[in-house]
């Protein structure tokens, strides 16, 4: 469907005006009658019609064989039939005047791979909008709609939060977790295998209503990527957030949800790298999932990522320190004014600190908590104010004063004057009871996260989702010469990988350097090349069909004469044969080695990765990943969330690396990824060798594979 047409089909499909339960029977607690179980509990207003040819009745109500007999249309289709059937019923749905359909059936892949083929030309020809097939149904508080399966659902709670994923089963326990918390939800869609409507129409059509503040979105795979973060963009546009699970955060999990979805799910680590620079909010778990919704629904982004916080015991304050090593989350650290103003407040002879811990100081009076959290947030280096303070489970009127002092205090969320946002964050989980959920809805200021680590990890992921412009520029009119060398390079080979020379000319297209070296065809010309190198040498195979040249001896380290080197070829050429090609280059200390490289993912197209070098990439995986085309600040923040980064600054007497060298490297991959990534699937340079004391930064070793390769 086109982008305005689907946005009225999600219309038709949240507000229709009437139901027909396709496939009704009258087995007790089966998924129709739990549908329309709901539809009654929760007072949809319109006519539900059961629709089977095997019952005259159902429900003590008329059951009708076809869509055909019904008294009047049904607008909405609820399909609980075999995918064959289904496809049959959907045909001849449009003119029979159903606008929409939620298709519960699976079975529509492998062998009948055809039927979704059709299905698509169903929804196509009579403008039927159809979410599914293989899902648990939707819920529109505003049309009084439920027609999923969940018969634990207590209450609609109108909220500003919209939730849709491919998961049924998910998406359901996200609306039940909500609902305990007090955070109502405007619309739950499970969306299914996304056939026909995708999450990007969902999200279209969430950007138009102006009663949704936050989407939840669980994604096992993008279906579209340029589709979905162009209505990610129209979300963002209209002043709204999208907090997104991706599944496929391991191996084994995209496995698991690609032959769950019948798509190819991609890196966790590639869409998040890809998806904050575009504002989309991403988290790693259920937990900071809820954590993220409950303050963007009431609280206004970080202005950046330090936090502050204030706590009422030390030994929260030790655990929020604990935590921010686990989260990736920094604490501020607090300019001379800051302090002097904190000083005032907690007493001469307390120590000031970020997080800052009253309970030390002896503070109890709520007032001068306020005018701490006030001085915190002047701080220009903060960007999230966090003070311990728990929504209560029962009455408590002391308590309650201090939380209505705080909600005054902070109208929006925000600091008066520094524009600040400030949560409120217990020190665990808690329950939530109908008392705390009632307070909740009087304190309309204050965000209540749960817990020292979800609090941190979710305000952590919100200020990390910032739109980043594309880097400043004239467009480069040396674009076409590059992609020209690599097509050259690919077609040359012969096969879809380059050799390491091939791969380093490449690179220093871009701006990239390298050893000095040369290559050579037998032993005697390696002996050559060496004589105009200076020592020692290193020479390495040159193959295209080798990718870990060390693993099968066609790496030749500390080389200090032109027979050495001759030698050290023979030898390589002994065990891979005739033909066998040379690379003689001065051998460089490996100081401090990283990794850089690019890869297309399947979902998200070109990523920027920098880590670890050398076999720490594959031991530890210590690697962040960057959009293709990235700017110097994102390429740094990226390097920054690697335990590499700490290497290459001074560090322990050593002194730094050229960081600005690493970062160049850095960019002009980003810049290869940009403008070859359809060329290439994938390219890397291991190790970039960086060295203390010393300018610039060297790729020793290089590949790049063509497109044709995964």
């Amino acid at each position: 469907m086109p982008g305005e047409q689907a946005a009225n089909g999600v219309a038709a499909l949240l507000r229709p005006r009437s139901v027909a339960i396709v496939g009704a029977r009258d087995r007790a607690g089966g998924w129709a009658d739990r549908i329309r179980g709901n539809l009654r509990r929760f007072g949809f207003p319109g006519p539900v019609f059961a629709v089977n040819p095997r019952h005259p009745t159902l429900w003590d109500e008329p059951c009708y064989p076809d869509l055909a007999s019904l008294p009047g249309p049904a607008d909405h289709l609820v399909v609980l039939l075999p995918a064959p059937a289904a496809v049959e019923v959907l045909s001849g749905a449009g003119k029979a005047g159903a606008r929409s359909a939620t298709v519960f059936s699976s079975g529509f892949g492998g062998e009948r791979g055809g039927l979704l083929d059709r299905l698509r030309d169903i929804a196509a020809a009579d403008e039927l909008a159809i979410s599914g097939p293989n899902c648990l149904g939707n819920i529109s508080v505003p049309a009084s709609l439920v027609t999923t399966t969940d018969s634990r659902l207590a209450e609609l709670k109108e909220g500003p939060i919209a939730v849709v994923g491919q998961s049924g089963g998910i998406i359901m326990s996200f609306n039940r977790v909500l609902a305990d918390r007090g955070i109502g939800t405007r619309y739950v869609v499970s969306s299914g295998n996304e056939t026909c409507l995708t999450t990007a129409d969902y999200l279209r059509f969430f950007a138009t209503d102006d009663g949704v503040r936050v989407v939840l979105v669980f994604a096992e795979s993008i279906r579209d990527r340029d589709a979905f973060f162009a209505a990610c963009a129209e979300m963002i546009s209209a002043g709204k957030h999208v907090v997104v699970l991706k599944a496929g955060q391991t191996p084994q999990s995209r496995q698991a949800a690609a032959s769950h979805t019948g798509a190819l799910a991609g890196s966790y680590a590639a869409f998040s790298a890809v998806a904050e620079q575009l504002g989309i909010v991403c988290v790693a778990s259920m937990d900071l999932a809820v954590e993220a919704c409950e303050y963007l629904s009431r609280v206004a982004r970080p202005r950046g990522p330090a936090v502050g916080a204030v706590t009422v015991s030390g030994g929260v304050r030790e655990l929020l320190l604990d935590g921010a090593e686990r989260q990736g989350a920094t604490f501020a650290e607090l300019g001379e004014e800051t302090h002097r103003r904190l000083r005032e407040l907690v007493g001469e002879g307390v120590e000031v600190s970020n997080p800052l811990d009253s309970g030390y100081a002896g503070l109890s009076d709520p007032k001068t908590l306020a005018r701490c959290v006030e001085a915190m947030a002047a701080d220009p280096a903060v960007g999230v104010v966090l003070l311990q303070e728990e929504l209560l489970g029962r009455a408590e009127p002391g308590k309650e004063r201090t939380l209505r002092l705080f909600d005054s205090r902070f109208p929006g969320g925000v600091v008066a004057g520094s524009g600040t946002p400030v949560a409120l964050f217990s020190m665990a989980s808690v329950n939530v009871t109908a008392h705390g959920r009632s307070l909740r809805d009087q304190l309309g200021n204050l965000a209540f996260l749960q817990g020292t680590d979800r609090a941190l990890g979710a305000v952590t992921a919100i200020a990390r989702a910032t739109p980043s412009p594309p880097p400043p520029g004239e467009p480069d009119p040396g674009v076409t010469e590059r992609r020209t060398l690599a097509a050259g390079l690919l077609s040359a080979s012969g096969t879809d990988r380059l050799t390491e020379p091939s791969a380093k000319s490449l690179l220093r297209a871009y701006g990239l350097c390298t050893p000095r070296e040369e290559q050579a065809g037998t032993p005697e010309e390696a002996a050559r090349a060496a004589s105009r190198l200076t020592a020692p040498y290193v020479v390495k195979l040159v193959s295209a069909d080798v990718g870990h040249k060390s693993d099968v001896g066609g790496v030749v380290l500390g080389l200090t004469t032109p027979d050495d080197v001759r030698d050290a070829c023979a030898g390589i050429a002994s065990r891979h044969g005739a033909g066998t090609g040379f690379l003689v280059a001065e051998q460089v200390p490996a100081d401090v080695e990283l990794v850089v490289g690019f890869v297309r993912d399947p979902e998200v197209g070109p990523v920027v990765m920098v880590g670890s070098g050398g076999v720490g990439v594959e031991l530890f995986g210590d690697v962040a990943f960057a959009p293709a085309g990235c700017s110097r600040d994102t390429a740094l923040a990226a390097l920054n969330r690697t335990r590499v980064a700490t290497l290459l600054r001074a560090w322990r007497g050593r002194p730094a690396c050229d960081l600005d060298a690493v970062l160049d490297a850095v960019c002009a991959m980003g810049r290869l990824a940009a403008e070859l990534g359809d060329l290439l699937s994938a390219a890397e340079i291991n190790p970039l060798v960086a060295s203390p004391g010393r300018s610039g930064a060297l790729a020793l070793d290089a590949l790049a594979v063509g497109g044709a390769a995964r």
